[in-house]
């Protein structure tokens, strides 16, 4: 069971910071970790226990231990949020392949059992689909490895009841015959019996396959509320509606995120909500963007708020809001260093720059919704064209207001998201909160995506 304490926490850790358990030689500074400790976060992947040729019980018990040993490292005793990821993702990109997958099944098995203590939250092992074996990509077989996967899961449960409130069901949705899948399992296995929480996976390089212009997680993030308003919440249940939104970083998709968060926290039957997501575009940006311009500070004011455009910038005036202060006196050198255009000393220096500016930037947001009234506006419309037009209004001033860290585009995907959002809202939550309405809406919005692929 999670405290109040936990809750809070939780609910104020949006952004999970997302890594290698590395560690780094006696003087170096780990600037990844210094991200860990700004967010109070941690996600890292159990797959740095299954690439090796010859992986097994043996690496998946070294590289826990070593995730266990990175997080104590970096979050200390703080209550920081600490997710465990099946690595589900690598299985689709072909880091492991589909003979292995069953071998894959019994190292998360036994991770899970052996060291959920540590984690607040474990990611079920998804088996989306094979982007390399074509030829395994049918709808049976698909079906069949995550049936094995979920129902070992579900006999870890059994054996150890407390992985209840630390288990997260990813749902992917984007193919049609892939979203049965989930779906049918989720249902036949009686998964909200055995897993708490929720996670939308099956968004890294979406919007590029598709260009849709919307935030594609909108459809499946009510689907899991709807899983969670249907469930009947026993002593087990901590009563927090959690989902965890896997890949994304865009502005208007992380502003949406916030909204919808702010929007089920007004709803009656959510006892509590909170919102996560991760993306590694942050620690990648940092590294390409740290010799140019592109959102390396960003800081609330009480009057306002403090912009850097480049890392050349920084002076120990800002420096000191992000990085410890032993540490200041490197971060001016290798300045110095990026404007005499010679070589860093370590390239993931400016990583923690430019987390702090978009965990900054995700408080702007907040502070935005709430100022603006925004999910008012939604508890109150009567209409989509008035509430659209309101939307319009306030999206364009946020964008006016805000130009430099937003862009010119952000109202724009900004409203868009909105609309779709209140699809969602008006049309099953407000008026019909069946599951064949869901299911109606669900169906939609896959075609909407138009993804260019399914299963066989």
């Amino acid at each position: 069971m999670l405290t109040n304490d936990d809750k809070t926490v939780l609910a104020n850790a949006n952004y999970i910071h997302t890594t290698a358990p590395k560690f780094k030689k006696n003087g170096m500074t780990d600037f990844n970790g210094l991200v860990h400790k700004l967010s109070g976060t941690s996600l890292i992947s159990l797959i740095y226990g299954l690439e090796q040729s010859a992986f097994g019980f043996n690496t998946v018990n070294k590289v826990m231990q070593d995730i266990d040993r990175y997080n104590d490292l970096h979050l200390g005793n703080s209550k920081g949020v600490r997710i465990e990821d099946s690595g589900g993702y690598s299985i689709i990109a072909g880091t492991v392949a589909s003979n292995n997958v069953l071998k894959v099944i019994n190292c998360y098995q036994y991770s899970i059992e052996t060291f959920h203590k540590n984690q607040t939250r474990i990611l079920s092992l998804d088996v989306p689909f094979f982007i390399n074996e074509p030829s395994k990509c049918t709808a049976s077989n698909i079906y069949n490895m995550n049936r094995l996967s979920l129902v070992d899961t579900v006999k870890s449960v059994e054996k150890h009841p407390e992985l209840y409130n630390k288990l997260m069901f990813v749902q992917h949705w984007k193919m049609r015959r892939q979203y049965k899948v989930f779906n049918d399992l989720y249902r036949e296995l009686e998964l909200h019996r055995f897993m708490q929480h929720y996670a939308v996976g099956g968004l890294v390089g979406l919007g590029g396959a598709t260009n849709i212009n919307f935030a594609p997680f909108i459809g499946p993030l009510f689907l899991q509320l709807s899983r969670y308003l249907n469930k009947s919440h026993d002593e087990l249940d901590d009563g927090i509606f959690n989902c965890h939104i896997l890949g994304v970083y865009q502005l208007a998709a992380r502003f949406s995120i916030m909204f919808c968060e702010r929007l089920f926290r007004s709803m009656d039957e959510v006892h509590h909500c909170a919102l996560t997501q991760d993306s590694i575009n942050y620690l990648v940006s940092s590294q390409f963007k740290i010799r140019v311009s592109g959102h390396t500070y960003f800081r609330n004011t009480s009057d306002g708020y403090e912009y850097h455009d480049k890392f050349t910038d920084l002076t120990e005036k800002e420096l000191i809001h992000i990085y410890p202060i032993d540490v200041i006196p490197k971060v001016l050198v290798e300045i110095d260093k990026i404007k005499n255009n010679e070589r860093l000393d370590d390239v993931d220096i400016g990583i923690p720059a430019y987390s702090f500016a978009q965990l900054e930037i995700d408080k702007l947001f907040k502070l935005i919704i709430d100022e603006f009234q925004i999910v008012e506006m939604f508890k109150t419309a009567r209409n989509g064209k008035v509430l659209f037009n309101q939307l319009r209004a306030v999206t364009n001033t946020i964008q006016s207001r805000y130009s430099k860290i937003l862009g010119v585009q952000f109202a724009g995907k900004a409203l868009v998201n909105l609309q779709m959002i209140w699809t969602f809202y008006s049309v099953w939550y407000l008026n019909n909160r069946t599951d064949d309405k869901m299911e109606d809406l669900m169906q939609k919005f896959i075609t909407k995506v138009n993804f260019p692929a399914d299963l066989t």
